[in-house]
């Protein structure tokens, strides 16, 4: 396994952004008891995490090739737009069903995907977009292409 963190053991986001709730990095707790780094959000605690600690978002670990949400039947433009769809907190219907019914995809299987998608985002920020782009929007389909 690698040295990079999943987001299932660092942080742990509440729903809402500004909740008044302080959100503690459980990483440098669990490192430096004497100094806790502490966020007034969860999406600043979610950044703090993924730049200082190398965390992952864990639902890359479910997205295999295919660009098509399996729960809601919508095909996305690339594998980014689909983790991230997977990921919204704002509507969990999705990510829920699929941690309970499918299996991760093969260790070997998201190293390769996850280069891919590190090219995909160092091109979109060479050329000056802070995401990578997709050249059509999602479509929901009566079944999804595997």
């Amino acid at each position: 396994m690698s040295s990079r963190h999943d987001l299932s053991v660092g942080p742990n986001p509440s729903p809402s952004p500004s909740d008044g709730v302080q959100h503690v990095c459980t990483i440098c707790q669990a490192k430096e008891s004497s100094h806790k780094h502490v966020f007034d959000t969860a999406k600043a605690l979610s950044s703090h995490c993924r730049v200082k600690h190398a965390v992952r978002n864990d639902m890359r670990r479910y997205v295999g090739t295919s660009k098509c949400c399996s729960v809601c039947e919508t095909t996305f433009g690339s594998r980014l737009s689909l983790i991230q769809h997977l990921s919204d907190s704002r509507r969990p219907k999705c990510r829920d069903v699929l941690l309970a019914t499918a299996s991760p995809i093969s260790d070997e299987l998201c190293t390769q995907l996850d280069e891919l998608d590190k090219v995909a985002r160092r091109t979109a920020q060479q050329k000056g977009y802070s995401h990578a782009r997709v050249s059509v929007p999602a479509q929901r389909v009566a079944l999804c292409e595997a």
